[in-house]
């Protein structure tokens, strides 16, 4: 067992409070956003950890999963009511989705009471695996597609043949 340090990573950090982004820039993190809804980016990753505000937190877990539908995994510190109750749309949306990708959901009291921030709200820690996705390829799926017709194939080569420069002379002095 080695010893990691962030160097070994590429992290990406988003947080909301100015003096948390100040401290995380300071030790050396990329903070790439303020606001986790409102980040939109093509990068793909590996791995998502997060402790949303615990107001909303179904619709930040949403969002990593919609951002892992690729693949991915992720780790989420929830507010225990937010799985245990679903009284909302979005809550009920979100147990949908930990049912479907087969969630590891485990409940812990008093997770915070000697935090910084105090509170003896119990957490839910949300373990998610997301699959790989299959990445469909346009030009393989048409190279497939064609392989499967060989006769338009033949015809193709031959058009192709017959338009050869040194073809096309022979073929003009020849009439």
């Amino acid at each position: 067992a080695g010893c990691w340090n962030k160097t070994d990573w590429d992290i990406d950090t988003i947080e909301l409070n100015p003096e948390l982004r100040h401290i995380l820039t300071g030790k050396g993190y990329r903070v790439v956003h303020d606001d986790f809804l409102t980040y939109d980016t093509a990068k793909h990753y590996d791995l998502i950890v997060m402790n949303p505000p615990f107001f909303g937190g179904d619709k930040h877990l949403l969002k990593a999963i919609k951002m892992q539908r690729r693949g991915g995994r992720i780790v989420c510190l929830l507010n225990a009511e937010t799985v245990k109750n679903p009284c909302t749309n979005t809550r009920r949306k979100l147990a949908a989705k930990l049912e479907e990708y087969s969630a590891s959901v485990e409940f812990l009291e008093k997770a915070f009471a000697q935090a910084e921030r105090r509170t003896d709200v119990e957490i839910a820690l949300v373990k998610i695996n997301i699959p790989q996705a299959e990445q469909e390829s346009d030009i393989l799926a048409n190279l497939c597609r064609e392989a499967e017709r060989p006769e338009q194939a033949n015809k193709d080569t031959q058009t192709l043949i017959d338009s050869d420069f040194i073809r096309a002379i022979i073929q003009r002095f020849q009439v």
